[in-house]
């Protein structure tokens, strides 16, 4: 990790404490509660421990560090809690544990997973792989639903679609294609409603913040792939 990617992370690792912190207080206002400027309860510190991993998590995976897969690790079993106990989003809880896995298979694949076992390459999807791709994201998405309704889960047709579509944007992701973000993106954009309106305002504010770092996490690849591709082979 070069020096200006560790300063940056050391900030946002920072930042995004503060910020998850104050998410809570509005919760706890909102609710008519008694604020409380330091988590007071394992639920809420879960919630902030979540908050921070994850940006700095995204953030690193923008700059194509291998730092973000152990980062990564953490967030999705500190998430896995949350959704399973605490927002009963069951899809969610189990799309954690899948991530899991999808983490460490990634760790590996971007390490040795180019040709002659050198790091990934930025890469794009061919036409017939998008339809690929979005006729599994709406297969599973109502293959779900009935699954999430009869287990009483929240949301289901949401949560069953979000499912899907992180899913399929981790699939991506493991193999550095630059439409991962566009899905990230995708799913961002319904994640900040849902939570918002299930009043986790922190778990919102952390999906929002997701949203503009996959759209620049776009941008940067976009930059990464023309630059391999501008590059003469040898």
């Amino acid at each position: 990790m070069s020096r200006a990617v560790l300063r940056n992370t050391l900030l946002m690792s920072l930042g995004s404490f503060v910020l998850a912190i104050l998410c809570q207080a509005f919760q706890a206002y909102v609710s008519k509660t008694p604020i409380t400027w330091i988590p007071s309860n394992r639920d809420s510190w879960i919630e902030v421990v979540g908050f921070v991993t994850g940006v700095v998590g995204v953030y690193l995976v923008i700059k194509e560090s291998l730092w973000n897969w152990p980062v990564g690790i953490v967030n999705v079993l500190v998430y896995a809690w949350f959704f399973f106990i605490v927002a009963r989003h069951y899809a969610n809880a189990a799309l954690q544990l899948v991530f899991f896995g999808y983490l460490v298979e990634g760790w590996w694949r971007w390490k040795f997973g180019g040709e002659n076992h050198t790091e990934l390459k930025v890469s794009r999807l061919k036409p017939f792989q998008v339809a690929v791709v979005t006729a599994t994201i709406v297969l599973v998405t109502f293959g779900l639903v009935p699954l999430l309704e009869r287990l009483g889960g929240q949301v289901p047709f949401w949560d069953a679609l979000t499912f899907s579509i992180s899913l399929a944007a981790q699939f991506l992701l493991n193999r550095k294609v630059l439409e991962n973000w566009i899905l990230w993106i995708l799913a961002d954009a319904i994640y900040v409603p849902l939570y918002s309106y299930r009043q986790y305002y922190t778990t919102a504010a952390l999906y929002l913040i997701f949203f503009v770092l996959a759209i620049a996490g776009l941008a940067e690849w976009r930059r990464s792939l023309a630059r391999e591709l501008s590059t003469p082979t040898a």
